[in-house]
């Protein structure tokens, strides 16, 4: 643990001294070929059914005035309320997305059977009242486009499919070129209600694949009666990291290796880099957020990976010693790295890869190389 945390520690001098004493992040130059505002089209791997893809850049111009009305049961909702811990989705009736531009014109678009949950850590809780159809506290929100309602979880619920074939496409569904949305409220009490996303911004303008994120109203309709607040208030919307973030951001040849998240890990310490334990990367098939299995879950290639580039990539960190500077470039774009843990630094933000070893995505690209994402600024 000493050698793993003496590595990271001097990685992260080293990228302080070369931010404050040899260039400014403009002066980087690192991956010219990032495609920081994202692919107006759909990649051809996923289905489009309202032809919304061209609408992306759209949704994510904060100088649009974005809506999204989620319209739900009162019976789904009370059973999110109910099982606010699981990472299953329940189904929203639909959501409707609506974009008003500042030259007057509007875009209204509607998705029906939309999956929705709770998402969080520390901010998972009570927060509806069925007896007064009342939602009386505010959570974080993941809607899914390609939820298909059916493991057994669901009991008597679950969806059956007579047509595998609309199984399939709902399972590769997108909206707006997504496969869903994030929605956040404001829990740090940002007044700005802008600084992850300006934080956002200087990732992707040096070189960082970030999401994409602006501001939006969230209103939920509860059994076809407005919440009585009228509106949940205003909301941070991200992209989610996922399978159809990697191709949109990767090139075409390079976009289909793995992709794992970093798991929270309040009160176990640093995430496990012990290559022989089975708690320290793979598929998490948990079904509650409170059994977290892995500190590393793979998101993509979960039936055909070997996982062999996230091994050895935890081989080279806990053996490569004072060999460091000379192998490092067969691991990891290293001034990408640099740059991404210099912006951290510059941002304040305390919750992630320095302070709380967590709140990050790692990418390995088709030659191995590992790339890694700010998440939850």
């Amino acid at each position: 643990m000493k050698k793993r945390s003496l590595i990271f520690i001097l990685l992260f001098a080293f990228s302080f001294i070369l931010t404050a004493c040899e260039f400014s992040l403009g002066d980087i130059g690192i991956n010219d070929d990032v495609n920081n505002t994202g692919n107006t089209n759909t990649p051809k791997d996923y289905n489009d059914e309202l032809n919304t893809a061209e609408y992306y850049n759209d949704l994510f111009d904060i100088n649009n005035k974005v809506t999204i009305k989620i319209n739900i049961s009162e019976a789904e909702l009370a059973k999110i309320q109910k099982d606010y811990q699981s990472d299953f989705y329940r189904k929203a009736d639909s959501v409707e997305i609506k974009i008003e531009y500042p030259d007057g014109n509007n875009l209204s678009k509607t998705i029906e059977q939309v999956g929705i949950k709770i998402k969080g850590n520390t901010t998972r809780h009570d927060f509806y009242d069925l007896s007064k159809n009342e939602i009386f506290s505010l959570c974080h929100y993941k809607l899914s486009f390609q939820e298909t309602f059916d493991d057994t979880y669901y009991g008597s619920d679950a969806l059956k499919w007579s047509d595998n074939t609309k199984r399939e496409n709902r399972k590769n569904r997108t909206f707006f070129s997504l496969s869903g949305l994030e929605v956040k409220m404001n829990s740090e009490c940002d007044n700005t209600y802008a600084r992850d996303i300006y934080a956002s911004m200087i990732y992707k303008e040096n070189g960082i694949y970030a999401q994409s994120t602006t501001l939006g109203i969230i209103d939920m309709n509860i059994g076809n009666k407005e919440n009585k607040s009228g509106t949940l208030g205003v909301y941070k919307i991200y992209e989610p990291i996922d399978r159809i973030f990697i191709k949109r951001y990767f090139a075409k040849n390079n976009n289909d290796g793995d992709l794992y998240k970093c798991s929270w890990g309040q009160n176990k310490g640093m995430p496990s880099l012990n290559t022989t334990s089975t708690s320290a990367y793979g598929v998490d098939n948990s079904t509650k957020h409170s059994d977290k299995k892995v500190s590393y879950a793979l998101k993509t290639n979960k039936a055909k990976s070997t996982q062999e580039a996230m091994k050895n990539f935890l081989n080279w960190i806990n053996n490569s010693g004072n060999d460091l500077n000379t192998s490092i470039s067969t691991y990891m774009d290293e001034n990408y790295f640099i740059t991404w843990l210099a912006i951290m630094y510059i941002t304040g933000d305390w919750d992630n890869f320095m302070y709380d070893s967590n709140n990050y995505y790692m990418y390995f690209d088709e030659s191995n190389k590992c790339y890694f994402m700010p998440y939850d600024m």
